[in-house]
């Protein structure tokens, strides 16, 4: 068995799973600094907003995870073989969390996405040169 090819395959999934991670938490962030979305008034209505704590945190675990997978890699390539099985069974179970991570965060902003579509379609708001008139 070629350990190290199935190595190399985790950690290549691993990076793409990293890079999802990141874009989720910037295109949260954008989403709450940028001026041009349409923001609840009603005070309650914002508290949506909280859920991307969870989402971040989650987002934020997935990346460590595959942060240790890409160490895990990397020490890899310079043990003896007698240790390549313990080093595979570690990024396996760690590439599991990392999914699972994702996974669960992504399931955070998804809540967040279909509560504010919900108020998007039934809500009662207007845009902000609406509100004078």
């Amino acid at each position: 068995m070629d350990f190290q090819a199935g190595l190399e395959l985790v950690s290549n999934g691993s990076s793409v799973l990293v890079t999802w991670s990141l874009a989720l938490v910037a295109g949260s962030v954008a989403t709450i600094v940028s001026t041009s979305y349409l923001r609840p008034m009603n005070r309650s209505m914002r508290y949506i907003y909280l859920l991307f704590i969870p989402g971040w945190l989650f987002l934020g675990l997935s990346i460590y995870y595959g942060e240790k997978i890409s160490r895990r890699y990397m020490a890899a390539k310079f043990v003896p073989e007698e240790n390549l099985l313990k080093i595979l069974k570690l990024v396996n179970q760690d590439f599991g969390n990392q999914r699972l991570m994702l996974e669960i965060g992504l399931l955070v902003f998804a809540l967040w996405l279909v509560t504010f579509l919900l108020w998007w379609v039934f809500g009662n708001w207007a845009l902000k040169s609406q509100q004078g008139e």
